[in-house]
Protein backbone atom coordinates (compact mmCIF):
# COMPACT_ATOMS: atom_id res chain seq x y z
CA UNK A 1 0.00 0.00 0.00
CA UNK A 2 1.14 3.42 -0.68
CA UNK A 3 -0.33 5.94 1.76
CA UNK A 4 1.08 6.95 4.77
CA UNK A 5 2.08 9.85 6.73
CA UNK A 6 4.45 12.38 5.60
CA UNK A 7 6.97 11.54 8.45
CA UNK A 8 6.65 8.08 7.38
CA UNK A 9 7.22 8.83 3.44
CA UNK A 10 10.11 10.70 4.64
CA UNK A 11 11.65 8.04 6.32
CA UNK A 12 10.78 5.53 3.14
CA UNK A 13 13.41 8.23 1.03
CA UNK A 14 15.69 8.38 3.70
CA UNK A 15 16.39 4.43 3.16
CA UNK A 16 17.44 5.09 -0.28
CA UNK A 17 18.46 8.75 -0.78
CA UNK A 18 16.98 11.30 -3.46
CA UNK A 19 18.65 14.18 -4.88
CA UNK A 20 15.95 16.90 -3.74
CA UNK A 21 16.24 18.72 0.09
CA UNK A 22 13.83 17.64 2.63
CA UNK A 23 12.03 20.84 1.90
CA UNK A 24 11.07 19.87 -1.43
CA UNK A 25 9.99 16.29 -0.62
CA UNK A 26 7.13 17.85 1.71
CA UNK A 27 6.22 20.06 -0.83
CA UNK A 28 5.77 17.16 -3.60
CA UNK A 29 4.04 15.36 -0.60
CA UNK A 30 1.62 18.37 -0.02
CA UNK A 31 1.04 18.11 -4.08
CA UNK A 32 0.25 14.90 -4.33
CA UNK A 33 -1.99 15.22 -1.98
CA UNK A 34 -3.86 17.90 -3.13
CA UNK A 35 -3.85 16.65 -6.64
CA UNK A 36 -7.34 15.09 -7.88
CA UNK A 37 -7.86 11.13 -8.34
CA UNK A 38 -6.10 9.91 -11.49
CA UNK A 39 -3.11 8.29 -12.28
CA UNK A 40 0.38 9.44 -11.11
CA UNK A 41 3.65 10.19 -12.71
CA UNK A 42 7.38 10.40 -11.38
CA UNK A 43 10.02 11.26 -14.70
CA UNK A 44 13.15 10.67 -13.42
CA UNK A 45 12.77 8.18 -10.55
CA UNK A 46 16.59 8.00 -10.12
CA UNK A 47 16.52 5.82 -6.95
CA UNK A 48 12.62 6.23 -6.04
CA UNK A 49 13.41 8.33 -2.87
CA UNK A 50 11.09 11.33 -4.21
CA UNK A 51 8.51 8.69 -5.74
CA UNK A 52 8.35 6.95 -2.11
CA UNK A 53 7.25 10.31 -0.69
CA UNK A 54 5.05 11.80 -2.59
CA UNK A 55 3.03 8.44 -3.43
CA UNK A 56 2.54 8.20 0.20
CA UNK A 57 0.10 11.10 0.06
CA UNK A 58 -1.54 8.69 -2.71
CA UNK A 59 -4.11 6.95 -0.71
CA UNK A 60 -7.06 6.96 -3.19
CA UNK A 61 -6.13 3.35 -5.14
CA UNK A 62 -5.04 5.13 -8.18
CA UNK A 63 -2.24 3.83 -10.58
CA UNK A 64 0.84 5.54 -9.39
CA UNK A 65 3.86 5.02 -12.40
CA UNK A 66 7.36 5.63 -12.29
CA UNK A 67 9.47 6.14 -15.65
CA UNK A 68 13.36 6.25 -16.22
CA UNK A 69 15.50 5.49 -18.65
CA UNK A 70 18.45 4.89 -16.23
CA UNK A 71 20.55 6.36 -19.08
CA UNK A 72 23.37 6.82 -19.92
CA UNK A 73 25.18 4.03 -18.80
CA UNK A 74 26.17 5.75 -15.71
CA UNK A 75 22.70 5.73 -14.28
CA UNK A 76 22.06 1.97 -14.42
CA UNK A 77 23.71 1.93 -11.37
CA UNK A 78 20.80 3.22 -9.89
CA UNK A 79 18.40 1.03 -11.41
CA UNK A 80 18.66 -1.65 -8.38
CA UNK A 81 18.54 0.85 -5.83
CA UNK A 82 15.01 2.02 -7.16
CA UNK A 83 13.53 -1.47 -7.82
CA UNK A 84 15.04 -2.48 -3.98
CA UNK A 85 13.15 0.69 -2.44
CA UNK A 86 10.15 -0.32 -4.03
CA UNK A 87 9.93 -3.89 -2.92
CA UNK A 88 11.43 -2.94 0.62
CA UNK A 89 8.30 -0.17 0.96
CA UNK A 90 6.08 -2.43 -0.54
CA UNK A 91 4.90 0.48 -3.16
CA UNK A 92 2.19 -0.34 -5.84
CA UNK A 93 4.14 1.31 -8.78
CA UNK A 94 4.27 0.32 -12.49
CA UNK A 95 7.30 0.80 -13.77
CA UNK A 96 8.00 2.05 -17.08
CA UNK A 97 11.73 1.79 -18.21
CA UNK A 98 12.05 4.48 -21.52
CA UNK A 99 12.43 7.31 -22.19
CA UNK A 100 9.61 9.53 -20.70
CA UNK A 101 8.04 11.97 -23.35
CA UNK A 102 6.98 8.03 -24.79
CA UNK A 103 5.52 7.27 -21.70
CA UNK A 104 1.96 9.05 -22.07
CA UNK A 105 1.60 6.27 -25.23
CA UNK A 106 1.23 3.85 -22.50
CA UNK A 107 -0.73 5.86 -19.72
CA UNK A 108 -3.85 6.04 -21.75
CA UNK A 109 -5.54 7.89 -19.03
CA UNK A 110 -5.32 11.76 -18.33
CA UNK A 111 -2.98 11.97 -15.19
CA UNK A 112 -3.70 13.98 -11.96
CA UNK A 113 -0.20 14.75 -10.85
CA UNK A 114 3.08 14.39 -12.71
CA UNK A 115 6.43 15.46 -11.07
CA UNK A 116 8.96 15.71 -13.98
CA UNK A 117 12.83 15.48 -12.93
CA UNK A 118 13.94 13.79 -16.37
CA UNK A 119 15.94 15.16 -19.27
CA UNK A 120 17.18 18.89 -18.15
CA UNK A 121 18.59 19.90 -22.05
CA UNK A 122 17.54 21.46 -24.78
CA UNK A 123 16.22 18.05 -26.14
CA UNK A 124 14.61 16.25 -23.57
CA UNK A 125 12.78 18.69 -21.74
CA UNK A 126 10.81 20.10 -24.33
CA UNK A 127 9.93 16.70 -25.34
CA UNK A 128 8.47 16.18 -21.95
CA UNK A 129 7.03 19.56 -21.75
CA UNK A 130 4.75 18.75 -24.99
CA UNK A 131 3.99 15.16 -24.38
CA UNK A 132 2.95 15.42 -20.79
CA UNK A 133 1.35 18.76 -20.48
CA UNK A 134 -1.96 17.90 -22.63
CA UNK A 135 -1.79 14.74 -20.62
CA UNK A 136 -2.52 16.47 -17.11
CA UNK A 137 -6.63 16.64 -16.22
CA UNK A 138 -8.58 20.20 -15.27
CA UNK A 139 -7.47 20.87 -11.51
CA UNK A 140 -4.26 18.48 -12.17
CA UNK A 141 -1.15 19.38 -11.00
CA UNK A 142 2.66 19.09 -12.77
CA UNK A 143 5.91 20.37 -11.00
CA UNK A 144 9.10 20.45 -12.95
CA UNK A 145 12.23 19.73 -10.61
CA UNK A 146 15.26 21.85 -11.37
CA UNK A 147 13.34 24.86 -12.04
CA UNK A 148 16.05 27.65 -11.95
CA UNK A 149 18.69 25.75 -11.90
CA UNK A 150 22.12 27.40 -11.87
CA UNK A 151 23.95 24.64 -13.96
CA UNK A 152 24.24 26.08 -17.97
CA UNK A 153 22.83 22.59 -19.49
CA UNK A 154 19.83 23.15 -17.57
CA UNK A 155 17.28 24.53 -19.40
CA UNK A 156 14.38 23.76 -17.46
CA UNK A 157 13.41 27.81 -16.35
CA UNK A 158 13.44 28.63 -19.53
CA UNK A 159 11.03 26.07 -21.50
CA UNK A 160 8.71 26.76 -18.21
CA UNK A 161 8.52 29.74 -18.36
CA UNK A 162 7.94 29.69 -21.95
CA UNK A 163 5.13 27.40 -22.01
CA UNK A 164 3.54 29.23 -18.84
CA UNK A 165 3.08 32.22 -21.17
CA UNK A 166 1.12 30.33 -23.59
CA UNK A 167 -1.24 27.93 -21.03
CA UNK A 168 -1.89 30.18 -18.14
CA UNK A 169 -2.57 27.58 -15.37
CA UNK A 170 -2.28 28.59 -11.91
CA UNK A 171 1.18 28.89 -10.15
CA UNK A 172 0.97 26.85 -6.82
CA UNK A 173 4.52 28.24 -6.38
CA UNK A 174 7.99 27.02 -6.34
CA UNK A 175 9.72 25.60 -2.80
CA UNK A 176 13.44 25.34 -3.18
CA UNK A 177 13.83 24.14 -7.01
CA UNK A 178 10.54 22.75 -7.76
CA UNK A 179 7.93 25.09 -9.67
CA UNK A 180 3.97 23.75 -9.63
CA UNK A 181 1.02 24.32 -11.64
CA UNK A 182 -2.49 23.62 -11.59
CA UNK A 183 -4.38 22.70 -14.79
CA UNK A 184 -7.35 25.21 -14.72
CA UNK A 185 -10.59 23.34 -14.24
CA UNK A 186 -12.69 23.54 -17.40
CA UNK A 187 -9.56 24.37 -19.57
CA UNK A 188 -9.88 22.08 -22.58
CA UNK A 189 -7.72 18.85 -22.94
CA UNK A 190 -5.90 19.09 -26.73
CA UNK A 191 -4.55 16.09 -28.46
CA UNK A 192 -5.63 13.38 -25.92
CA UNK A 193 -7.34 10.31 -26.73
Amino acid sequence: MNACTLEEALARANTTGTMLEEHELCFLYALAAMAPRGPAVELGVYKGGSLSVWCGARSNGDPVYGVDSWDPPKWSQFEQEYYDQIKRNNLEVVTLKMVSWEAPEIIADQVAFCFIDSAHDDTGFPADIAAWTPCIMPGGVIVFHDYGSWKPTIVVKQYVDAWQKEAMWFSLGMVGSAAAFMRPRGHRIGGRR
